[in-house]
Formats: C-alpha cells, structure tokens, sequence
C-alpha cells in the first residue's frame, strides 16, 4: 500500500493542503484496515509503529532522493539540468529560480533546510537513512507535542467542568438543606405557640 502512495509522490509538490489531506485519509484507512482498529481510533501512534511517514513528509523525502542523486551524478540528466550548484555563497547551495511548485524551486528550498549531516552522506542509503529519521522526528515528534498539549488541555477542561459540576450540586444542595431547615424552623417556631 505505501508503494502506490509513494508512487510518482514528488508530481505532488505544490498541491495544496486539501488534496493530500484526501491521500492521508487514504494512508489512514490502509492503516486501519491493516491493524483492524476503528475508525475513531488516533492513527499517529499505528503510523509511527509502521514507520510510514505522512504523505506530506513522503513527498519531501522523494524530492530530496532525486536532489541528492542529482548532486551525486546518480540521477537522470534531465533532473540534475533543473538544479545548479551556486558555490560563491557557501557549499551545497542550491540556485532557486522559476515559479513556487516548480521542482526546481522546491527542491533547493527543501534541500538548503537540511541538516548538514544529511546533505554530507556518503551513500545514497546514508542519505535515505538520516532522511528518513530526519522528518520521521519532525513529523511525530511535534504530533506528540501537539497530542500531549490536546490530551493536556481535555484533561484540565474535563476537570474544570467536574469541579463546576461538583460545586452546582453542591450548592444545590445546600440551598434546599437551609429551605427545609428554614421551613422546620418556623413549624417548630409555631408549635410553641399554643
């Protein structure tokens, strides 16, 4: 399933937000049926147990696999034509020129945002390696954030919500405890009367 997902992914670049979120909804469902778990269960943590990388993040990864291939004489001569090293400035920059979803816009943008460490692998399976775990820490590490930030917030607010709760019925309570005294009072004002 992740092979027909990652299958020509870079013609993605640049299409907006709604259309992958319709891929990741198709990675989620696979991921679902993989597992057996429903469809209100949180995908992030099957994700991560899998190593599949959201489909934004598998884009990136296959535009950065023909950069550096392209960098290294491994990629066909069409793709290294896009991209020129610019070396005045400082190594392994690339020239960016043309429209925002061009390859050769993207690409240098992703590449010049790399860790040096990456961008200096000596093997095409280094590369993939550090890649991989690069983005697979920007992609769950900050889901875990934002999940234990929600869950943070659901908890205070569900508690917030019990203690408002837990004070209304207690003062509830306490005004029909001072009317029933209040009434027993008077009755019993009343009978020492006669």
């Amino acid at each position: 399933m992740s092979t027909h997902l990652d299958y020509c992914n870079a013609v993605y670049t640049g299409v907006n937000q709604i259309s992958l979120s319709h891929l990741q909804l198709v990675q989620n469902a696979a991921t679902r049926l993989l597992t057996g778990k429903g469809k209100w269960k949180y995908i992030t943590p099957i994700l991560t147990s899998f190593h599949w990388l959201p489909v934004s993040f598998q884009i990136n990864v296959k535009i950065l696999l023909f950069v550096f291939k392209s960098l290294n004489g491994l990629a066909p001569q069409y793709i290294s034509d896009l991209l020129h090293v610019y070396t005045p400035s400082r190594s392994l920059s690339l020239q960016i020129s043309c429209c925002d979803c061009a390859f050769s816009v993207v690409a240098p943008k992703l590449w010049n945002q790399l860790p040096l460490h990456i961008k200096m692998a000596p093997t095409l399976e280094t590369f993939k390696s550090h890649l991989k775990t690069h983005f697979y820490s920007m992609a769950f590490n900050s889901a875990y954030e934002l999940c234990g930030s929600v869950h943070l917030f659901c908890c205070c607010f569900f508690k917030l919500v019990l203690l408002v709760l837990f004070a209304v019925v207690l003062a509830v309570i306490v005004y029909f405890l001072f009317s029933y005294l209040s009434t027993s009072v008077k009755h019993f004002g009343n009978l020492g009367t006669f």
